[in-house]
């Protein structure tokens, strides 16, 4: 092999395993990514399930005291 194509070849080595490498850490991102928006998901779904029982606590038949009140300017 001439100098010439074994140049070539260590510069093709070399950004394979720079390509490699940012690769393995992009995998590691959507990872961590995938695991916090899994951790997110359920907190909007604990959120959202607290929101609808507070919802279900001002059935008609109960009275929201705060909303019977008049404000104080009349």
């Amino acid at each position: 092999m001439d100098n010439a194509a074994a140049a070539r070849l260590e510069a093709l080595e070399i950004k394979f395993a720079y390509q490699d490498q940012a690769l393995s850490e992009l995998s590691g991102l959507v990872y961590e990514y995938g695991k916090r928006l899994d951790s997110l998901e359920e907190k909007i779904q604990s959120t959202l399930a607290r929101l609808a029982e507070m919802g279900n606590e001002k059935q008609p038949g109960n009275v929201d005291m705060a909303a019977q009140e008049r404000p104080p300017h009349y």
